[in-house]
């Protein structure tokens, strides 16, 4: 299947215009953005693969070290009181050592990688809503939303299939 000579969006062979950016189509070119085999025959990594990698480890990291934080020392001011305690503590350390795994997936284009970014996501997505609405942690909530956003776009990006297939 031909692809997009402009974003790399995969389309139908024929089409005049590519239905994600618009571009018009020229017959027989080659795709824009989708990773080339170098003469190495290795495919060149996207920066926006080396970011998600470097994130996932950090923010993966940050959430770890909160959770585990949160579970042993009682940290979580509002939800002390509350029932959520131990699941949003739990939730925050799963979600850190997913995106850990993630960022190490990111790293080595693994194929379990688009299962769990999607899982990580939601996760961030969840632990991000909570982290803003009732902990006070405003700032690393919306970069936790951020980062959920950013990675649900990049896993459905045409150059990152085509980097998991090689």
């Amino acid at each position: 299947m031909p692809f997009c000579s402009n974003c790399g969006t995969e389309i139908l062979s024929g089409i005049k215009f590519c239905p994600n950016c618009g571009a018009p189509q020229v017959p027989g070119a080659g795709p824009g953005q989708v990773p080339r085999p170098s003469p190495a025959g290795k495919v060149k990594r996207p920066a926006v693969a080396t970011i998600l990698t470097v994130s996932h480890f950090f923010l993966g990291l940050i959430f770890a070290i909160l959770g585990a934080l949160t579970l042993t020392l009682g940290l979580s001011l509002p939800l002390a009181q509350s029932g959520f305690y131990f699941f949003f503590a739990a939730l925050v350390l799963l979600v850190g050592i997913a995106s850990i795994l993630a960022g190490y997936g990111f790293l080595r284009f693994r194929p379990w990688l688009k299962t769990l970014g999607v899982i990580t996501s939601v996760g961030y997505f969840v632990g991000g809503v909570l982290m803003i609405l009732s902990v006070g942690l405003g700032a690393l909530g919306a970069i936790a939303l951020i980062q959920a956003g950013g990675t649900l776009i990049y896993l459905r990006r045409t150059d990152f299939k085509t980097l998991l297939s090689s």
